[in-house]
This record gives structure tokens, sequence and C-alpha cells, in this order.
């Protein structure tokens, strides 16, 4: 069970960003952002624990960042996504995940999404290629000679363009109840999640008590999460929207992950609660 959640290491907080979203088309999917919620130099690490029983067991580390790059010459953001598990567990199982993109600083449309995945011997060398223009998607694995073209919508992302896309969303008119879809692409196919409002709650953290916001994407239904199940997550209620807790049930016992530290964010935490 260890070796199974430690392959969800990258994907629980990266999908746990996806529930910031709401803007939409007319067809409910999500798409279009409102403002900027991050900057250039912007870092957040999150610390991953697995609860079996009544122990909670740190397995490892995911840490995000903003970065300045260029693309073919053409100003992007370059996201940079990390996790791997810590040195007293790599005797039993290692990971060394890395998840890239490169976006376009004025559409936000991402040109290259790239991850390279080492997990307990296992290796993945996968690129995405995207042409909005066509409504494509190029797909290339490991050693293969050439990419595969997979059709996407306008409002398809990858997943670590999705995570700083949603942060920039002004929902402040959203109600307990109120739900929504994302889409993005991921291994060959397009995946559609629904997602639910829950409301607003204070969450206290090692960093001090939060106003927060709190959502529920629903999840996949596959070896590790129960069909139905609802990943929580808490995200301050400021303009940086900030995920501070994601916690998901799994069929044995529960993961969760909490931000451990963070830098150079964009905005005040102005949801950040002062008990002096």
């Amino acid at each position: 069970m260890m070796r199974k959640v430690l392959l969800q290491l990258m994907t629980l907080i990266i999908l746990s960003s996806f529930v910031i979203y709401k803007t939409r088309n007319s067809d409910g999917m999500v798409c279009g952002i409102d403002y900027v919620s991050f900057k250039v130099g912007e870092q957040a690490t999150f610390k991953v624990y697995y609860h079996w029983g009544l122990l909670w067991i740190p397995a490892g580390e995911v840490t995000f960042n903003v970065r300045k790059g260029e693309y073919y010459g053409i100003p992007v953001y370059h996201f940079y996504g990390e996790g791997r598990t810590y040195k007293s567990y790599e005797w039993f199982y290692k990971v060394r995940d890395v998840y890239e993109s490169w976006v376009d600083t004025a559409t936000f449309k991402p040109y290259k999404f790239r991850r390279d995945v080492y997990e307990g011997g296992y290796t993945l060398l996968e690129e995405l290629e995207f042409d909005y223009k066509r409504n494509k998607v190029w797909s290339r694995r490991d050693r293969q000679p050439k990419p595969e073209p997979f059709d996407i919508n306008p409002c398809t992302y990858d997943v670590m363009t999705a995570m700083y896309i949603v942060r920039s969303i002004d929902f402040s008119d959203l109600e307990p109840g109120d739900s929504f879809v994302v889409e993005v692409f991921l291994d060959k196919g397009l995946y559609k999640i629904p997602v639910y409002f829950v409301g607003r709650e204070i969450l206290k953290t090692d960093h001090g008590k939060f106003r927060t916001i709190v959502f529920e994407p629903t999840l996949i239904a596959g070896t590790i999460f129960k069909e139905g199940a609802k990943m929580r997550v808490w995200a301050t209620d400021d303009k940086n929207h900030l995920v501070l807790q994601v916690a998901s049930p799994i069929i044995v016992g529960e993961i969760r992950a909490e931000i451990k530290s963070f830098k150079n964010l964009k905005y005040p935490l102005t949801s950040r609660i002062d008990d002096s």
C-alpha cells in the first residue's frame, strides 16, 4: 500500500489546486483567468503523510516553483514541480518525480509539458506539445520515435498549468453546493473532474490560523481511490489562493498533505488571523 501511496505523491498536490477554478464556458467547462495570483520566484513546499491505523507516517515532500523562461524566444512562465521520498524510506521505495510546464505569459496557454518519473525502479519520460489552433496535443513517451496526436478542447490544460491557472480566478460569489468541471490531458486521455464548493472554514496550521475556502473534487476510482470519494482541500481565502492542506481517502487509510514552507507570494496573506 505504501508503494501505491507514493505513486500518487505528485498527483495529490497537483489535483488539489483544481478546486479553485470557477470561470466556465457555455458547456460548464472551466476556462480562462481573472487575474494573476502568483509571481516569478514563488515557492511552496508540502509535506505528505500516509495515515494508517493510529499512525501518521511521513512519506515525502512536493515543491513547486514559478520561474521565468523562454520558449523559442517567447516569454513564458516555467512551472517546476518536484516530488521525492524521504531518505529514511528509500531503502523500501524511492520516488523522484519532476513535472514542468512552459506557459505563455499573455494567454496562459501551455506550449509544452514534461514529466520525468522515477518510482521504485519504474521510469517514464513524457513530453506534450500543445497546438490550440488545431486543438491538438502531441504526446511523446520515452523512446517513442514519433509524437502521437490527440484531440483536445480550447480549455484543456496539462496538470501543472491548471494548478496555476485555477489560482487566478475570482470566485468571491461562490456559494456552498456550487459545482463545476475541470479538464486536463494526462496519460493519453482527457479527464473531466467534477468539483464541489463546500464553504469557508478557519484552519490552524504550523504557520498560524487562516480563513480558508474548502473544496471537494471527485476522484477517479481505481487501485488507490474509492469509487465516488472526494478529496478535501483548504486554500487561503485571499488573492493568493495558496493551498494549505489536502486530505484524501484511499482504499486503505488516508493521504494528507500540509504546507511546510512558502515564500515570495504576490499578495499579502490577508487571510491569516492575528490572535494577539
